[in-house]
């Protein structure tokens, strides 16, 4: 075989090579963590500084690195053409066509799709491995790619400079992977990962998602006599109480408990409950918590209503329910230790009925999700589709479920086992 053939078979080996160093580079870039690269460069890596520069201005080196790929891949198919001249050179219209063929597979195998897919799995490797030569090659072209960067920037009516993006902006996922590192480093205690957590969590649900439902609500008659209303709140524990008039469907204030307290020491003598009211605050199921929270500040209150689509009342939310969110589950002064969860045995619980699926997954470690619902018995009518009998069981891949009480209709407590895998068992 002559000596030029070879010498171009082997440049053409190393112009498919750039093209897939080029290709991957784009990929790899763009698929780093902004942070990562960030604290990297500050610990001295010295092609995460590169690569930092290259982010400062993402487009200039993105049509650096389209330069120099196009520039490899005309060179690389006139050089296929020459080869196909010298080692076919009668093969006519067909052989044209073949050698297209081959050289698109090998451009898109070899320079492409590979190259791609190896830099979005592994993209600071595949950075730390090229960095050094985007750094020469953008010298080597940076005329041009200024040149190109002004023309597309008037095509796109900016200005020839055109304002770099910023780079380094946290995305909230960027912060949450931030997180788990600082966390499993140990510079980040797991509950304050869970209060931080919880933040994020208070911008996503919904009101409905951490209510009290209407089946649960204590509430007061608004004409209930003062003698009997202090005695009630005993009972009840709470220290809000919602008013009704004929319907919960119809709340007009919330009395609380420490205004009726004062009543036993004669600090005001109201002739009815309606005067001792305060105006009842009402929200939408689908409000989010945290701006359920400025408004709660706003107005100056620690308790909503909470009404349905069709203006029923559906429930209730207090800020306490908010704030468990971020802490875990908080009691005041007047609450009574009611635990959604009790432990029976190793891996058997108790669970109330009502617990919200958000508060199940992070007790149990758990992942369950409902379609349409938010509780955990919720959650399993959706798995049993129908309404569920005393002692019925049903299972998912992680647990069993039984019905250990039931109100009518309505599911009080549920037992949960945790399966156990055969690596767990032995």
């Amino acid at each position: 075989m002559p000596l030029t053939i070879v010498l171009k078979i082997i440049l053409l080996a190393a112009l498919l090579i750039l093209s897939a160093t080029f290709s991957g580079s784009e990929t790899a870039l763009f698929s780093l963590r902004r942070w990562r690269v960030r604290r990297l460069s500050e610990e001295g890596f010295k092609w995460a500084h590169l690569v930092k520069r290259f982010l400062e201005d993402p487009k200039l080196i993105l049509i650096t690195i389209l330069v120099g790929n196009e520039i490899v891949n005309v060179a690389s198919s006139n050089l296929a053409a020459s080869l196909r001249r010298e080692l076919w050179g009668g093969a006519g219209q067909v052989g044209i066509l073949i050698g297209i063929g081959v050289m698109t597979f090998l451009l898109l195998v070899l320079g492409e799709i590979t190259p791609k897919t190896i830099a979005i799995n592994y993209p600071e490797q595949f950075s730390h491995r090229t960095a050094s030569f985007l750094r020469l090659f953008s010298l080597a072209v940076r005329p041009v790619a200024r040149a190109i960067n002004s023309l597309t920037g008037l095509l796109t009516r900016k200005g020839p400079e055109g304002k770099p993006s910023d780079s380094f902006t946290f995305t909230e996922e960027d912060f949450k992977a931030m997180l788990k590192m600082g966390t499993k480093e140990g510079s980040l205690h797991p509950e304050e990962l869970n209060i931080i957590r919880g933040v994020f969590r208070l911008n996503d649900a919904q009101v409905k998602e951490v209510m009290v439902p209407r089946t649960e609500m204590v509430a007061i008659p608004y004409d209930y006599p003062l003698a009997k209303a202090l005695g009630f709140s005993k009972k009840t524990k709470f220290s809000r109480l919602p008013c009704y008039r004929g319907s919960l469907d119809d709340i007009v204030g919330i009395v609380y408990v420490k205004d009726l307290l004062s009543l036993r020491y004669h600090l005001i003598s109201p002739q009815s409950l309606s005067q001792l009211m305060k105006p009842a605050m009402f929200v939408p199921t689908h409000q989010r918590l945290l701006s359920l929270i400025r408004q709660m500040q706003q107005r100056q209150t620690t308790i909503a209503i909470v009404l349905d689509e069709y203006g029923g009342t559906a429930g209730l939310v207090t800020l306490e329910d908010l704030l468990e969110e971020l802490v875990g589950e908080i009691e005041d002064e007047f609450d009574v230790p009611t635990s959604y969860a009790r432990k029976l045995r190793e891996n058997l619980y108790l669970f109330r009925a009502q617990i919200p699926l958000r508060e199940f997954n992070r007790r149990m470690g758990a992942r369950l999700k409902a379609k349409y619902t938010h509780t955990l018995a919720g959650y399993l009518m959706e798995l049993i589709e129908r309404v569920p009998q005393k002692g019925e069981s049903a299972e998912d891949e992680a647990f069993v479920y039984q019905i250990a009480k039931m109100s009518g209709p309505r599911i009080l407590t549920i037992r949960v086992k945790r399966k156990i895998s055969k690596k767990e068992g032995g």
